[in-house]
Formats: structure tokens, C-alpha cells, sequence
């Protein structure tokens, strides 16, 4: 059985993912939600495109840390 990576980063740097037609709905407390607001106001993005940036920059890290490889459709 793998071992899950102890520390995954992600890189913010552009481009970013090209946008696409799915919607997530995600729960979030009161200081995550300060927490990404905080964070996407200090880069000057939108808070929906640091979200979806972290999503897929972090889902794909996580396939690829694993040897995961997709196929496309």
C-alpha cells in the first residue's frame, strides 16, 4: 500500500487551468472561508479562481505523487 506524500505544494504560477463547465459545491467553516478570502485578496484574484486553481493544481499533485496516470474523454 502507498504511503500518502507528508507535504504537498501546489504552484499558483500562470497559466491556470483553462475554465470548464463543472460546479463544485464545497463546505467550508467561517475561518476557512476568511482563510481563502485573505488569501485570494492578497494575490488579487478572484476568490472563485484560487479555489479553482488550488482544486486541480492539488488533485493533479496528489495523481501525480501517486503514479495515477489519467485518461481523458
Amino acid at each position: 500500500m502507498p504511503i500518502a506524500p507528508s507535504l504537498i505544494t501546489i504552484n499558483l504560477a500562470a497559466p491556470h487551468p483553462d475554465p470548464g463547465g463543472a460546479s463544485t459545491i464545497i463546505r467550508l467553516t467561517t475561518r476557512d472561508k476568511s482563510i481563502i478570502d485573505i488569501a485570494a485578496d492578497e494575490l488579487g484574484w478572484p476568490k472563485a479562481m484560487l479555489m479553482r486553481v488550488l482544486l486541480i493544481r492539488g488533485a493533479q499533485k496528489i495523481l501525480d505523487e501517486l503514479g495515477v496516470e489519467l485518461e481523458y474523454t
